[in-house]
């Protein structure tokens, strides 16, 4: 079943038996209306009925079509096209029967056809009207929804109509379509047919709906009002009858704006009722809504700025916005001789409108005199009956329809699937859907439209739904529906349902006798009750196809003449009509025809009137909120900054409140200039602090001992304090920098980190603001004249130097780092001019964006700064490490962030991290992470987020675009414009982020957080095209002056000029970015008390969830959303850039045990940690042949030496080159002494058996890859080939773990038996700086190098492979 939630029984197919017949448009029509409203709120379901009842259709009027058409019967695809050659009109008489598929090119075709007869026969219209949906803000239409949607919230979780906000009223309309839907239709028929009648003498009407591109409903209206002049007179009228026809059109039309200069109201108009307004007030309401809903306040090319025809022409408003004042109306006469209608105005851009209309119906509109047929014509085609535009011929398309069809499949099948073909050439919105799966009216009208049909008369049309007259369906046929479900009343019964016009006519009653065949159809009905013709009160619209006009050629015109003559002079038979005339010429003059309804007018395809504003309403865009709502489409939002409540803000006024924005604009500068930041001495943290940072604070009092008393010792001067996230690194810095503050005073050291955000916990700076550091390496140079001068007297007394979040640290960074400082003190040769360098941080966190990690080996080529980075770095050789968690003290918390630091997630930390995910967190309880930082992976997700938020705050949103000097500094990112965004979006209340370092002693820095106080703009200036004058902004850490009025600080917009591909960029934009989001790397380093987590679907950088997971402390104050699978984080550790960092931290931690035992501190022995011997099997295993050889007590001797891996020193102990090296390796490190030979065998043996044990379960197919692998480096004792046979991979790899028992050289797959058997992470260096790390748990760290040793003494000695034990790095 398609639907199962639909139809959770499975029953009601629409295929059932049943005892009635049910035919497609009954079945989705009573489900689409059920009571539940599940059906027509499913997104899939409602465009399923959609295309079932449409299909459904298509396929019976092509049937119908070739059913009556005998010369079709039994003919194929290849007759058709040779018919269609020789009756060019035969794809326009296919399509004639699509005429009933509603929506269609052809349906609404066939309205137009008919309107136009309409104006024909009643003559001009008084009044062409527009009424447009402000479905936002009916609060009628929202009193039928909250039910549904609170119906699963708690009674203090309700939302009542009041607080809805936006994004709720959007969500709404397009989740349940039905609802507004139903609701316009039922408003709009009421109110054409009952309310408008109470205004004006209505004596005629046509109106239809429409749906615009987003799918947000209006009608277009033509009003016939019985007092209206007579204006196809207006070239011959008096001056005194002229004058009376202004005045008339003055009280109806009207573009005065009683609401001009009122401020915006607090509640928008559209939520008032006409009785929700007093009598007193109802002045005041309507001038606010006039304000919000009829002014133009706007043009752009996207909607109506259009170049003038002729190249150099301008761009202008297609709606003549703004238009000229005028005191009073007046009817002009066009260039073309066409009257135009100019109200009096003093608004240039309000829209025209009729105000008893828009005060009842509260809503966008637009409306026009209608002073001739010709305008007239063209402003139905243009709005009230267009089709959908053409962009094939009906011929085109036919042709299309045949293509694919083989010459003998049957003409049905292709007729129906042109049929078919037309329901795809337009889209359809949502609620329009809804409109016609439930076979609601798509026009309504004053007149029924009777169709006489002058075609092949052994054929008739089935008449669309709109005509009254003629009823073609058989009911005994299954394939036919029968009835009008507009005009019902109407409809011929009994025999007289089964015939057309043209037949019936002749068999009319003998007193009908004299009556013509238009009179016939015009004035009478046929009476089922009475079973008799009887005459109408309000005669019907006659509608003659096809419509024949003379022509030039006289042979042409007999036709014509047939017609006339039919259709005006009574008839029995059509000899009879025509008499003893040799011609119908003849009889037309003899008769002295008549024509009715014939007088042409313009082609409605050929228009240039474009001067309605039709879709003005709600200032563009508001009114149109809904998108095309297509299954698994989201709703198409408004740009913020261009909704309605965004433009109707008078941005302008924020500024008064501040005085002369001159103040503004000088505020910094004066602030800096006046305003003496005092530099705050840090005190230490009043706790205890632990063993290991104990040891830190031990390093930096030798520190500072040598310095105020120097006797010659040489304590650690480049240190790095690693340390996983919550370790107490920053209680660490504020330690220290407390004893700094009181040993050798504030000035003696500097506080930095690489990202704004890290430099504001521990109030320090950037190293870019700090240490004057260009962006980009290569734009590196020492700083020369005063600029020097002024660095090194502020450096002059600075010895320490601690750089916060040191992982985020690139080499070439790094490298100017040592260059500025040692400029800093040039007197020095020593590396940093000889200051003490901290490094703190966790090397498991995110490394540098687009550039080398800290740790990582240059390659041949690399910039000199990166070569100057690695030196740097290799100089440091003392470390601590911070291992005891203090942020998170939940054991299992910190076991679960272990882990996923080293890229793994087993089934239990899984389970518990489940706990935390939003789809098991209760909805209490994730409400409180509300105001908590959402931290994501992305960046356009953290934008996301961020919009959303704005949204929610419900106010007025400026737009702010950037100003750029070229399209290429438009197209360039923030990062390439110095932080700059192309593009922001900011409103009271909004939190930001600054981007640009302002005032970096008082905390405005990159970085700096803070809540916008107002936008501000300068008289004449408003979004959302503008820069505004000045952002003012509550920062939360800013410790200088402020304005008195709001505590704020005022952000001006900022020019940066920057290169991309070498041309020349500049943007000048406001330094503000949105903050309620951030991405991880901008939350690195710090520390929240609630953080909502999106990790991702990938890990774009190592260590990315690491950093994003350990923002918390508890378990409590993390919320993980949305969930993920395990697999996004229990595979990380295959990652070869991870692997880098793990052996990284490892050379560290080695590092840290020999300070340690430097300083005298009692250490344990450096990792990899030595464990206790592998429980030996309990016996020896089976020998095979041959036997392992006999067990020798003796313990093998011990050497040490250096190898250099990778630009690194390791010291390592030799172990023999005998072909056991590998097992000798491994045992030293299990039992930090060389094996027995016994050792040896045991080993041999348990690898051999848990490589067979793998190889006879699931990962089979993975341990024979590795296997394959090393049988290629010893396939000259393993060959692929004995004796001319093949050998099978299986046999290979039996023979070779057999030898692997006795003395076969071990490779990669013993090290991963081994990691897997001992529970261990084994790390095997090589000569050539490539490690390769086996991790398969924490138990034991071992590591082993591999290099080319000569297997003899002596020169020209042969190169083995030989791994020998780790011990440490030199």
């Amino acid at each position: 079943m398609a639907f199962p939630a639909l139809f959770p029984t499975g029953a009601a197919d629409l295929n059932l038996e049943r005892p009635h017949r049910l035919t497609p448009v009954q079945y989705f029509k009573f489900l689409l209306e059920y009571k539940d409203g599940r059906f027509a709120n499913d997104p899939r379901f409602r465009f399923f009925a959609f295309n079932t009842v449409m299909r459904h259709e298509a396929l019976r009027a092509g049937s119908i079509y070739v059913r009556r058409n005998e010369d079709l019967h039994g003919k194929t695809v290849r007759d058709l096209r040779e018919m269609a050659r020789q009756r060019p009109g035969l794809a326009r008489d296919i399509m004639f029967y699509g005429t009933k598929l509603h929506g269609t090119r052809q349906y609404w075709g066939a309205c137009l056809s008919e309107l136009l007869d309409m104006i024909n026969q009643l003559g001009v219209p008084t009044i062409f009207m527009t009424l447009s949906a402000a479905d936002l803000h009916w609060p009628d239409l929202f009193r039928l929804m909250p039910e549904q949607y609170n119906a699963n919230l708690s009674d203090g979780e309700r939302i009542m109509l009041e607080e809805l906000t936006e994004e709720q009223r959007r969500n709404f309309i397009a989740d349940q379509p039905y609802v507004p839907s139903m609701f316009f239709m039922k408003r709009a028929e009421y109110f054409m047919g009952k309310i408008l009648k109470l205004m004006y003498p209505v004596k005629d009407f046509w109106w239809r709906f429409e749906w615009q591109f987003r799918g947000s409903p209006h009608i277009h209206s033509l009003l016939w009002l019985s007092d209206a002049p007579d204006v196809t007179r207006l070239k011959e009228m008096t001056p005194e009858e002229f004058a009376t026809v202004v005045d008339y059109f003055h009280n109806i039309v009207s573009a005065w704006n009683v609401g001009l200069g009122l401020p915006p109201a607090q509640v928008h108009p559209c939520r008032k009722g006409f009785k929700d307004v007093a009598p007193e007030d109802r002045v005041r309401h309507l001038g606010e809504l006039l304000n919000r809903v009829q002014r133009h306040l706007r043009c752009t090319e996207a909607y109506c700025l259009r170049r003038g025809k002729g190249p150099g022409q301008p761009l202008e408003c297609r709606f003549k916005f703004p238009f000229q004042l005028a005191d009073r109306p007046e009817i002009i006469f066009d260039e073309k001789g066409e009257p135009q209608f100019i109200p009096a105005r003093n608004d240039s851009l309000l829209n025209n409108l009729i105000e008893r209309v828009i005060s009842a119906w509260i809503g966008n509109m637009d409306s026009k005199p209608v002073l001739s047929k010709q305008l007239c014509a063209s402003y139905l085609a243009k709005y009230s009956a267009k089709p959908e535009k053409k962009s094939k011929s009906m011929q085109e398309l036919f042709e299309d329809a045949l293509r694919d069809l083989n010459d003998d499949d049957s003409a049905r099948k292709a007729i129906q699937r042109r049929c078919v073909q037309s329901i795809s050439e337009r889209d359809f919105s949502s609620q329009e859907i809804i409109h016609l799966a439930t076979s609601q009216k798509l026009m309504h009208s004053s007149r029924n439209f009777v169709r006489v049909n002058f075609f092949d008369p052994t054929w008739v049309a089935p008449a669309p739904e709109r005509t009254s007259d003629i009823q073609e369906y058989n009911a005994d046929d299954p394939d036919v529906v029968q009835g009008d479900p507009e005009h019902e009343s109407s409809s011929v019964q009994a025999d007289e349902a089964h015939s057309s016009l043209l037949e019936r006519y002749p068999k009319r009653p003998a007193h009908l006798n004299e009556v013509s065949l238009w009179t016939f159809a015009r004035d009478y009905k046929y009476d089922t009750s009475k079973k008799r013709y009887a005459k109408l009160t309000k005669f019907n619209v006659v509608c003659v196809n096809p419509s024949l006009r003379l022509t030039p050629c006289a042979a042409r015109n007999e036709g014509y003449y047939r017609q006339q003559v039919l259709l005006h002079v009574p008839w029995r038979t059509e000899e009879g009509a025509l008499s003893w005339h040799g011609t119908w010429r003849q009889a037309f003059t003899a008769n002295n025809v008549v024509p009715q309804g014939e007088e042409q007018l313009p082609d409605p395809e050929n228009n240039d009137l474009d001067d309605m504003d039709v879709t003005q309403g709600e200032n563009l865009d508001e009114w149109m909120t809904v998108a095309r709502h297509l299954p698994n489409q989201n709703v198409e939002r408004v740009e913020l900054g261009t909704r309605e409540m965004d433009l109707a803000h008078d941005w302008a006024s924020e500024g008064h409140r501040y005085g002369n924005l001159d103040v503004l604009r000088t505020f910094l500068q004066t602030a800096k200039a006046e305003f003496v930041v005092e530099r705050t001495t840090s005190t230490g943290p009043a706790v205890h602090l632990s063993a290991e940072q104990q040891v830190v604070m031990d390093i930096l009092s030798l520190q500072i001992e040598e310095i105020v008393k120097p006797r010659g010792s040489t304590p650690p001067r480049l240190v790095i304090v690693q340390g996983k996230a919550g370790c107490g690194k920053s209680t660490v810095i504020k330690a220290m920098t407390s004893t700094l503050d009181a040993r050798l005073g504030r000035d003696s050291y500097r506080l930095m980190a690489f990202t704004a955000v890290a430099a504001l916990g521990i109030n320090g700076e950037t190293l870019h603001s700090g240490l004057q550091l260009p962006i980009r390496p290569r734009d590196f140079a020492p700083l020369t004249g005063e600029r020097a001068k002024a660095f090194q007297d502020d450096m002059e007394n600075v010895r320490f130097l601690f750089i916060d979040e040191y992982p985020m640290v690139s080499l070439s960074l790094l490298g100017m780092v040592e260059r500025r400082c040692s400029e800093a003190h040039p007197y020095s040769k020593e590396l940093f001019g000889n200051m003490h360098i901290y490094l703190i941080g966790d090397l498991a966190q995110l490394p540098p964006v687009c550039s080398k990690a800290i740790y990582s080996v240059p390659k041949d080529g690399s910039s000199e700064m990166d070569l100057r980075g690695h030196y740097t770095f290799a100089q440091f050789k003392h470390a601590v490490v911070l291992s005891q968690s203090k942020r998170q003290t939940d054991t299992s918390l910190c076991s679960v962030l272990d882990e996923i630091g080293r890229g793994c997630c087993s089934v239990e930390s899984y389970k518990l991290l489940q706990q935390r995910f939003s789809s098991v967190v209760p909805p209490p309880e994730q409400r409180q992470f509300r105001d908590a930082m959402h931290i994501f992976s992305t960046n356009s997700d953290a934008r996301a987020y961020n919009i959303k938020r704005l949204v929610e705050l419900n106010c007025p949103v400026a737009r702010i675009p950037a100003v750029h000097n070229n399209d290429t500094a438009k197209k360039a990112g923030p990062d390439e414009a110095g932080g700059l965004e192309s593009l922001i979006y900011l409103s009271v209340g909004a939190l930001v982020m600054l981007r640009a370092n302002l005032w970096t002693k008082a905390g405005l820095v990159n970085g700096a957080l803070g809540t916008v106080a107002a936008v501000v703009y300068a008289e004449g200036q408003s979004p959302p095209n503008k820069l505004p004058f000045a952002v003012l902004v509550r920062f939360q850490r800013y410790t200088g002056p402020v304005i008195p009025v709001d505590g704020s600080f005022p952000t001006l917009p900022l020019t940066r000029t920057f290169k991309v591909k070498e041309v020349a960029c500049s943007r000048e934009q406001v330094p503000l970015r949105l903050a309620w989001g951030s991405t991880v790397h901008s939350a690195q380093g710090l520390t929240l008390d609630r953080v909502v987590v999106n990790v991702g679907k990938r890990e774009f950088q190592s260590g990315l969830s690491y950093v994003a997971m350990t923002r918390g402390k508890t378990w409590d104050t993390l919320l993980i959303d949305p969930p993920f699978v395990r697999a996004r984080l229990s595979t990380l550790h295959t990652a070869p850039s991870l692997k880098r960092r793990l052996t990284a931290i490892q050379k560290i931690v080695n590092m840290a045990q020999r300070t340690k035992a430097q300083l005298g501190y009692s250490t344990e022995p450096p990792l990899p940690q030595p464990g206790p011997s592998p429980s030996e099997p309990p016996g020896p295993p089976p020998a095979p042949s041959p036997s392992p050889p006999p067990a020798s007590p003796a313990p093998l001797p011990l050497d040490e030496d250096v190898v250099d891996v990778g630009g690194v020193m390791a010291r390592v102990a030799v172990v023999p080159g005998n072909g056991h090296c590998l097992f000798v390796s491994i045992l030293h490190q299990l039992n930090g002494t060389m094996p027995s030979e016994q050792q040896v065998t045991n080993l041999r043996w348990r690898v051999v058996t848990h490589i067979r044990q793998r190889l006879a379960g699931p990962l089979r197919e993975e341990w024979e890859q590795l296997l394959v692998g090393t049988l290629l480096d010893v396939s000259d004792r393993f060959p692929e080939m004995e004796n001319g046979v093949a050998l099978s991979l299986e046999t290979r790899i039996d023979r070779y773990l057999n030898a692997l028992k006795n003395s076969e050289w071990g490779a990669m797959e013993t090290v991963r038996a081994v990691s897997e058997m001992e529970n261990a992470s084994i790390t095997v260096f090589r000569e050539a700086g490539v490690a390769n790390v086996f991790h398969q748990g924490d138990q034991r760290h071992l590591a082993v190098v591999f290099r080319l040793r000569p297997i003899q003494e002596g020169e020209g000695a042969n190169l083995w492979n030989h791994y020998d034990s780790f011990l440490d790095f030199v």
